[in-house]
């Protein structure tokens, strides 16, 4: 026998309702932490990005935007003024770090992100990216950054591919 509308809304106020995701922001300077908690399947996301949302870690490495078709293949940083690394020489490492360096099409694989292993920055205060020749070097602020990340691990951010960039 078939319900009638109104049978069918009475009903529907018995069926189970699961919780929601639980969202904890975090910022310390020019950082900020999310981490999604989903109580049903017990997963959980992190997303750990500047303020600015100009860079934002991943897979072990930091990732910084330029504009969107920049070829930034032979960009240049320095750390704290140290002198310069081609981010090619970072390739090795970001591989196996499994790092998503080609994510875009054929004319722009990197999608204008520059991406520099975690562990190069961890104890910097600024890199300064050149992300082409003969363009005006942009300064990156680090402040917060180390601290955000080890509070992510304390709460759980492990292994990396819990964290998201969007």
């Amino acid at each position: 026998m078939a319900l009638s509308f109104v049978e069918h809304c009475r009903a529907m106020q018995f069926l189970p309702h699961h919780p929601k995701i639980v969202i904890t922001k975090t910022r310390i300077d020019d950082w900020a932490l999310e981490i999604a908690r989903n109580p049903f399947s017990e997963g959980q996301t992190c997303k750990l990005r500047a303020v600015n949302n100009r860079a934002f870690y991943a897979n072990g490495a930091v990732a910084f935007r330029f504009r969107p078709r920049w070829d930034v293949r032979e960009a240049v940083y320095r750390l704290d003024g140290a002198a310069p690394r081609h981010t090619r020489n970072d390739l090795p490492q970001l591989l196996a770090l499994k790092v998503p360096i080609d994510r875009g099409g054929m004319d722009n694989a990197s999608l204008s992100l520059v991406w520099i292993p975690y562990d190069r920055l961890v104890e910097a205060n600024q890199v300064t990216i050149q992300p082409q020749p003969g363009r005006k070097p942009i300064d990156f602020q680090f402040r917060g950054l180390r601290s955000l990340h080890d509070i992510a691990i304390a709460r759980g951010c492990v292994p990396d591919r819990r964290f998201v960039e969007r």
